[in-house]
C-alpha cells in the first residue's frame, strides 16, 4: 500500500496554494441625474393617472360606451354613485402618492 494516496495532509507535505479571493466590488451609486429622471417620471405618471381616474367616472363616457352597454348589469353597477366615488378616491390616492414622493423624498445623493 505504498502507492496509496493519503487522505489527510501532514506537516511534511506542502499545502496546496489557495487562490486569494478577489477584492469585493465597490458599491456603485445610482447617478443623480438618473434618480431625478426616475422621480420626475414617477410623479408625472401618478399625477396623470390620478387626474384621469378622478375625472373619468363623472363624465358621460363612463356610462355611455359600447363596451359597458354590452353588459347591462355591469353598466347599472358602474353608474352608481358610490362606485364612482370609490374610483375617484383611488385617483385622489394616486395624486396624494405623487405629492408625497415629490415633497418627502429622502436625499440619498
Amino acid at each position: 500500500m505504498a502507492n496509496q494516496g493519503n487522505l489527510f495532509s501532514t506537516a511534511n507535505q506542502p499545502a496546496t496554494a489557495v487562490a486569494p479571493e478577489p477584492p469585493p466590488e465597490p458599491h456603485r451609486q445610482i447617478p443623480r441625474w438618473l434618480m431625478i429622471i426616475e422621480i420626475t417620471l414617477f410623479v408625472v405618471l401618478r399625477l396623470y393617472v390620478g387626474a384621469l381616474v378622478v375625472l373619468l367616472p363623472w363624465r358621460s363616457v363612463w356610462t355611455t360606451n359600447a363596451w359597458i352597454n354590452n353588459w347591462p348589469t355591469i353598466a347599472s353597477f358602474m353608474a352608481q354613485g358610490w362606485v364612482r366615488g370609490i374610483v375617484s378616491g383611488l385617483g385622489l390616492l394616486n395624486i396624494w402618492i405623487a405629492f408625497s414622493v415629490l415633497f418627502h423624498r429622502k436625499q440619498r445623493y
